[in-house]
């Protein structure tokens, strides 16, 4: 959510509306919550479920394709909400916000139950009241993911603490209720989700608090939301890829040899996902750095390169911002870099030490290696997306994430056909590559924003949509504004599209 950082703190200021702290713990909740309250909870509930291996192998393959078709149902669904809350914010309209997410939270858990009927009941054949719980769980994770992202914006360390907190200990109480009773898997999965869904009610209580104006009919809201996926498409389809791209080397070891199928019916691969779980948990240092510290320097340094095109800056201070904008960037950059690559060291190093605690096998010493170094890349490759939608580079964007996909399907399906000692390395690769490249593509932005922010706002300004169309915009809110302003000067400029000399 460029620039929404700016806007809360603006906000915090002259209404007193929040309280613009952010700190190490929550930036850990903003990046990872949902994740890490499922890892610590599928620990606990392994390690006190009285039942057999098996169950549990069952439970905790339902509970991966529960969290694996949330995502992937919500992913575009919460990026086009998010877009929406942002330009409101930088707009000045909080009052819309209420109903925005309302209807992202409807839309959201709406998909996640209509995927989950899809993929369980048609592709894996569940009928009666398992599809029903599946179906049930799914919506409920759903409906967190809006919520976790949405409760970013509130930047209070104290409500999504407890939140997470509140969610990990349902979780666990009502899978091992569950289990204690003789319950199956479908419902001790339901009952893990009902954590997640705790959550995220407890954050929505929060976030309507927070945007308490009236709202009449989401009717509006939703056209708005199913509007944005048109008008920001290039975001919404990268924010699908950037989930498939995730899951794409899990979803073809489970198809593979190396799958194995639950009394359920779902196939997982347990001896690679245990050990890319355990590796991707390395990633929050780098993501707790990125959370805390893109806000108050490279959006900052954002916002002044704007407000100086905006202020009719000389050619000589634009580019001098431009300059600074570049070196808080590299500094960010170098930051996490070092952060990620000590953390990955660690871990690469210790990994046969780290086995038994992580309750993995000696055997995965090589996969949670591969895990560590490509969590690093994958850290790197985040940031620098994220950086590119910033700078309002959305088809580098998807670029950038259409990339990471091929080539993770890719380095999954040499790697299988390779053999287990090679496990992970095709994830390492995928990452590897994918984060060069979009480095590559963040540095080129760089170099070329100044020209991009005026031949995007000039070009706004040529083409103004009617009055009557009000679609969302396709620039980010700082360049919306700049748009207008330009739009008065557009009729003196060349139409070859050439600057005046």
């Amino acid at each position: 959510m460029a620039g929404i950082g700016f806007e809360l703190r603006r906000m915090a200021r002259e209404e007193g509306l929040l309280r613009p702290v952010a700190s190490a713990g929550h930036g850990a909740f903003v990046a990872a919550g949902p994740w890490l309250l499922t890892i610590l909870a599928l620990k606990l509930v392994q390690a006190y479920l009285p039942a057999s291996k098996a169950a549990a192998y069952d439970l905790q393959s339902l509970i991966i394709h529960v969290f694996c078709l949330s995502l992937l149902a919500t992913g575009p669904v919460v990026t086009a909400g998010l877009r929406l809350c942002a330009d409101d914010l930088y707009l000045g309209r909080p009052g819309r916000i209420r109903a925005v997410y309302l209807a992202t939270q409807l839309v959201a858990t709406l998909a996640g139950a209509a995927l989950a009927f899809v993929v369980l009941g048609l592709v894996f054949g569940w009928r009666g009241e398992g599809l029903l719980a599946g179906c049930a769980a799914t919506a409920a994770t759903a409906g967190v993911w809006p919520a976790a992202a949405f409760g970013n914006a509130i930047r209070e360390l104290g409500a999504i603490t407890r939140a997470f907190v509140a969610g990990l200990g349902l979780s666990v109480a009502a899978t091992l209720l569950a289990a204690e009773h003789g319950l199956g898997a479908d419902v001790q999965a339901l009952a893990f989700a009902a954590g997640l869904w705790l959550a995220g009610l407890l954050l929505t209580a929060r976030i309507l608090a927070t945007f308490p104006a009236p709202m009449t009919s989401l009717a509006a809201p939703l056209r708005l939301l199913l509007g944005t996926f048109a008008a920001r498409r290039a975001v919404v389809l990268g924010a699908l890829a950037s989930v498939v791209a995730l899951w794409i080397d899990s979803w073809i070891f489970w198809l593979g040899p190396a799958g194995h199928v639950s009394a359920s019916g779902l196939p997982t691969a347990p001896f690679y996902d245990s050990a890319m779980f355990v590796a991707r948990l390395t990633m929050l240092p780098g993501l707790v750095l990125f959370v805390g510290a893109v806000d108050t320097g490279v959006f900052a340094a954002m916002r002044r390169f704007l407000e100086t095109i905006e202020g009719h800056g000389t050619l000589a201070r634009i580019e001098a911002e431009r300059r600074a904008l570049t070196e808080a960037t590299n500094r960010l950059l170098l930051r996490l870099i070092l952060v990620q690559a000590l953390v990955s060291a660690i871990v690469v190093m210790l990994a046969p030490a780290l086995v038994a605690p992580a309750g993995l096998l000696f055997q995965q010493v090589a996969l949670l290696r591969y895990g560590a170094l490509g969590a690093f890349f994958t850290t790197v490759f985040f940031a620098a997306t994220t950086l590119l939608l910033l700078l309002g580079q959305e088809k580098r964007f998807l670029l950038a994430q259409v990339s990471f996909l091929a080539a993770n399907a890719a380095g999954a399906v040499v790697t299988l056909r390779l053999g287990e000692i090679y496990y992970g390395f095709g994830a390492l690769a995928a990452a590897a590559v994918a984060a060069v490249l979009a480095v590559a593509l963040l540095h080129d932005a760089l170099e070329r924003v100044t020209l991009h922010t005026f031949e995007r706002a000039l070009d706004g300004a040529r083409r103004p949509k009617p009055a009557a169309v009000r679609a969302p915009s396709r620039w980010p809110p700082v360049l919306a504004a700049l748009r207008a302003r330009l739009a008065g000067l557009a009729h003196h400029l060349p139409r070859s599209g050439k600057a005046p000399t």
